[in-house]
């Protein structure tokens, strides 16, 4: 246990491992050794003891390994009945102090010198970490959406590839969009489906948070991202943040518009609460959201003076929610200010109205 070397199956003195060495290319026949060490740094696990090896025609599919005991289990591998292993040998004073609680569960992929994998992607859906005696259980669904980060609750991400960077690629994912770093500081990543309508290209809509890698920048663009067509195009834009924007529930954002956004301001009712969630965008002279915009602190004030006025908040990525709870009936506007940058002028709303 410990430490933050990714070659701990080698580098390790105790180290029991499951390993599972492919052909070349994507799934072919494939040969699995279920192998210990102990007090062995500087090896690997197999040149000490091995308690099973076995062939399989195929890769791809669900591998199991079960312990039954101290000492014997079963692998089963994917099409595969499963095969019986025995390690008596753990139960030596070594063994037993070296794979006693706490024990470490590592997942690696390594190209093992064979030129022909290079560049070949392997991927793992679903990892289940189940103890029936102690009810503890971890089961990791890589394919979920919404995240294409390692929950890290559960993962140490600092043996991953030296930078501690794991890329999740969810189902809903149809592509990557990924450029180069150097110069592209304030850019943002924009699309479009016309090369003769690019000043209404936009930024895609619900895209993860770029990811920083070998000095690249990538993006995963979601299937609902893409238009209906059969074309899209992307490019990147320098905004510049010129303007601050409110929008009140019932209106949104709308570049390249007079008034950049389109919608009424929904009723508010003091006795519903009277609270709304304000949306304050930082925004260019076409109100498009600079998404690269600085953290800047946005303070908000109204005519009401008896409404409950948020502590001043930071932008992220852009933009910033604060809740704004009305006190008296009538009509309203909300003003925004950002107070860190004092040259970005401050920002009026439109006109709501409060009920009881």
């Amino acid at each position: 246990g410990g430490g933050d070397a990714s070659y701990l199956d080698w580098g390790a003195a105790n180290v029991l491992w499951l390993r599972i060495q492919s052909g070349t290319g994507v799934n072919t026949a494939c040969v699995a050794d279920i192998s210990w060490k102990t007090n062995y740094g500087g090896h690997n696990p197999n040149e000490q003891n091995t308690a099973l090896t076995i062939t399989n025609s195929v890769l791809a599919g669900t591998w199991t390994l079960t312990f039954l005991s101290d000492t014997n289990g079963t692998l089963q591998a994917p099409g595969a009945s499963p095969v019986p292993f025995d390690m008596a040998s753990l139960a030596d004073a070594d063994a037993v102090a070296a794979f006693s609680t706490p024990i470490q569960v590592r997942f690696g992929q390594e190209n093992n010198g064979n030129a022909a994998n290079g560049g070949v992607p392997h991927y793992w859906s679903n990892i289940t970490v189940s103890n029936a005696h102690s009810g503890l259980n971890v089961n990791e669904d890589f394919t979920k959406e919404g995240t294409n980060q390692l929950d890290t609750t559960i993962w140490d991400l600092n043996t991953s590839d030296g930078v501690g960077v794991i890329n999740l690629v969810p189902t809903n994912s149809a592509y990557w969009v990924k450029w180069n770093t150097i110069g592209d500081s304030g850019f943002a990543l924009i699309s479009g489906t016309s090369l003769t309508q690019i000043t209404n290209w936009d930024a895609p809509a619900n895209v993860p948070p770029r990811i920083t890698q070998g000095g690249q920048r990538w993006v995963l663009i979601p299937s609902a991202s893409l238009p209906a067509g059969s074309a899209n195009y992307y490019a990147l834009v320098q905004r510049t943040f010129s303007q601050l924007q409110v929008l009140l529930p019932g209106e949104t954002n709308a570049p390249n518009t007079l008034t950049g956004k389109v919608g009424t301001p929904d009723p508010v009712s003091l006795g519903a609460g009277g609270t709304i969630n304000v949306t304050i965008n930082a925004v260019d002279p076409t109100y498009h959201v600079v998404t690269t915009a600085s953290a800047d602190l946005i303070g908000l004030t109204t005519g009401d003076t008896l409404a409950t006025l948020p502590a001043p908040a930071a932008l992220a990525n852009g933009t910033v929610i604060e809740p704004l709870t009305f006190g008296s009936t009538g009509s309203f506007t909300v003003t925004a200010t950002n107070m860190t940058t004092v040259t970005i002028p401050t920002a009026t709303s439109s006109s709501v109205t409060v009920g009881p």
